[in-house]
């Protein structure tokens, strides 16, 4: 706020934060958050969570956008953000005493994470007993495997699980599915947070039919000032079909397919970007690295995917 004036009003395009990113390149950049995705991410969460006031774990980094929300909108709502320990969450008893002795209501998890944990829980019953005042338990930053979400469901019948999605370029999270029952082969992403819009496209830029794997496009409230320092950059785009007037919109890259359900469910990326643990890598930018020292000629990246022993993905690099 340094420079305003006391008489001036914070608007909802004003940026509310920045925080860094990959984006869909190798380098760093700083996207500008508005006030008004935040504020719509925020009132989304009020109304789907209830009224009563929620203590939310803080299980992300603050170098993540995730911890934004698991900071701010419980102190929004009269609630309380519990910091806990690194050690806290990566070990079972820990996390669950940590959980019942705060009375914690609200936590968050990326997937491969929580995958790790689950043969821990399912062999400790007292610790699964600990649990149970989780009300939501919520999930991002990855693919959801449909096999960890009916773990997950065994373990807490009584919480309500939400599969969360969306780039930083698009505030945090934008796209919601609740799983209820058999979850199916696919776990989807969900429809659109109130006044967020979501499209799929072709590689002409112009809407698929439903059931058709194109790119992910958003646009609505959720759309962010932009990178910090760029006029233009790759992924912000205009969409004639927008809805409203506001024909701003992000690509995500992402490649996705609207179900028979109303639903999006997501089959990947149109380029070469990973994610390990929740965290966006560009393989170029790792090959860079690796080129850079003497003797090496050629590079080839790997993801190997977790096992029993260790269910969270590895990136592998085969050098020669």
């Amino acid at each position: 706020e340094v420079g305003r004036k006391k008489s001036e009003t914070l608007t909802g395009e004003a940026a509310v934060y920045v925080i860094f990113t990959s984006g869909s390149t190798a380098r760093p950049k700083a996207v500008a958050i508005a006030q008004r995705g935040l504020l719509n991410r925020f009132a989304w969460m009020t109304s789907f969570f209830g009224d009563e006031m929620p203590n939310t774990l803080q299980t992300t980094p603050l170098a993540f956008d995730s911890a934004v929300w698991q900071v701010l909108w419980p102190l929004t709502r009269g609630g309380t953000c519990v910091l806990p320990e690194r050690h806290e969450l990566f070990d079972v008893e820990a996390l669950a005493t940590l959980v019942a002795r705060e009375q914690v209501t609200v936590a968050d998890f990326v997937p491969s994470v929580l995958q790790s944990l689950l043969p821990e829980f399912e062999s400790a019953n007292s610790a699964v007993g600990r649990l149970q005042g989780l009300r939501w338990v919520i999930l991002g930053a990855e693919r959801l495997r449909a096999e960890t979400a009916r773990r997950l469901s065994a373990l807490l019948p009584a919480a309500r699980i939400v599969n969360l999605y969306g780039p930083t370029e698009a505030t945090i999270g934008c796209i919601y599915h609740e799983i209820s029952g058999d979850t199916g082969a696919i776990v989807p992403i969900g429809r659109p947070l109130p006044n967020v819009q979501a499209y799929v496209t072709g590689k002409d830029g112009w809407l698929l039919p439903r059931g058709a794997v194109g790119e992910l496009v958003v646009s609505g409230d959720c759309f962010v000032i932009g990178y910090l320092g760029q006029t233009t950059a790759n992924g912000f785009c205009t969409v004639p079909f927008a809805e409203g007037t506001d024909a701003r919109a992000y690509r995500t890259g992402d490649l996705v397919r609207w179900n028979e359900q109303g639903e999006l469910e997501y089959y990947g990326r149109i380029d070469s970007q990973l994610k390990i643990r929740g965290i966006r890598i560009e393989p170029s930018g790792v090959e860079k690295v690796i080129y850079s020292y003497p003797g090496v000629q050629e590079v080839e990246l790997l993801v190997v995917p977790g096992e029993e022993s260790n269910p969270q993905d590895e990136l592998v690099a085969f050098v020669k």
